[in-house]
């Protein structure tokens, strides 16, 4: 089924597959020695224009558990000691002076020597901000999407930048523009255009030998721009007559909204597609979808093509059928209790009308 077909179905059931609100990104680092301090983990957020991640009501409490569980690992969050326990934005919505919410572990915050930073251990702990820990982003789900396949997942982000920025920005979060390996791959970058709504940077350039386009991390799986493996300017995901370096200076790759590529001049503003590794894990606090014991979360031995959240296109396209039907049969049932109720009134009148005529004619 293409992917067009995919999204048309689902919306037309009235299922959203995306969420307006805030977007929960976390990372966990295999390498123990590379772990964040709690003003690293701060300033990496900022990469893709979020911050630790912060909350304002239990929904997006939950959704930072989410990740906080999915990683398996303690947690910075956007919380420390500032004058009194305060969100790193400011906001007071769910608390001004936020050490008596019910969110800390028993006991805390203890403040046992110097410890203003706040790791999420299960619930919240005050923690010395030089330590090393993984960490949770929060980001504005306007601005930022996101799809997994497999082991990677693709994050664009709808800010205007030339192609070397957008690379320094996804490299500052810790992975690269957007590359692909096979066609669910392509597939998933290309939902993340759409969702984006206009064209998007992708990692692929021939800015090292023009003519020889090339992935931006050197894998060679795809394509290649050498003649023993499909050349990158070759394959089929290219506009009729792209690449063909207009003005002699187009010499990056972007994503239109047909799911095509282009070359276009790297100092162009667009938006831009990230890629990640399997290190890092979403969660949304307004996308709640029902889990069903019928429906899990990972299903075994199930190609996971598109997940948004812990949820694919696959699990969302059952639930909106199961909508459907549930719909129908209380649209069936109202019909026969309302043929059924005007039946009644039809008998109760014929009744009537006898009863007059027997006593007319007494």
């Amino acid at each position: 089924m293409s992917l067009s077909v995919v999204l048309s179905a689902v919306m037309a059931f009235g299922v959203s597959i995306t969420s307006a609100g805030s977007l929960y990104i976390g990372h966990a680092d295999p390498s123990s020695w590379r772990l964040a301090d709690w003003h690293t983990a701060q300033d990496r957020c900022s990469c893709l224009g979020g911050q630790l991640a912060t909350f304002s009501n239990n929904n997006d409490y939950n959704a930072i558990k989410s990740v906080h569980s999915q990683l398996g690992s303690d947690v910075w969050i956007g919380m420390h000691d500032d004058n009194g326990w305060k969100m790193v934005d400011g906001a007071t919505d769910y608390c001004s002076d936020c050490q008596g919410i019910d969110k800390w572990n028993p006991g805390e915050p203890n403040n046992l020597g110097m410890e203003t930073c706040v790791e999420m251990k299960g619930d919240l702990n005050n923690i010395r901000c030089y330590e090393g820990r993984d960490y949770v982003c929060e980001f504005d789900d306007d601005e930022i999407k996101v799809v997994r396949e497999a082991d990677r997942m693709f994050v664009g982000r709808k800010k205007s930048v030339t192609w070397s920025d957008a690379q320094d920005d996804c490299e500052c979060f810790g992975g690269n523009l957007a590359t692909w390996s096979n066609s669910h791959d392509y597939q998933a970058i290309e939902m993340v255009q759409m969702y984006l709504g206009g064209n998007a940077w992708v990692g692929m350039n021939d800015l090292n030998s023009e003519g020889k386009w090339e992935m931006v991390d050197g894998a060679t799986d795809y394509c290649s721009p050498y003649s023993w493996n499909t050349d990158c300017d070759d394959i089929g995901e290219w506009n009729p007559g792209e690449p063909n370096n207009w003005g002699n200076n187009e010499d990056c790759a972007e994503m239109n909204g047909n799911g095509n590529l282009n070359d276009n001049r790297c100092s162009e503003k667009r938006y831009y597609i990230c890629e990640f590794d399997g290190n890092y894990k979403v969660a949304s606090s307004d996308l709640e979808i029902p889990q069903m014991p019928w429906i899990p979360a990972e299903p075994v031995d199930v190609p996971q093509d598109f997940v948004i959240g812990t949820y694919s296109v696959q699990d969302l396209m059952v639930v909106a059928l199961a909508v459907f039907l549930v719909f129908n049969v209380v649209t069936l049932a109202v019909f026969c209790l309302r043929a059924k109720g005007t039946a009644t009134v039809r008998y109760a009148k014929v009744v009537v009308d006898s009863d007059e005529d027997a006593r007319l004619n007494a």
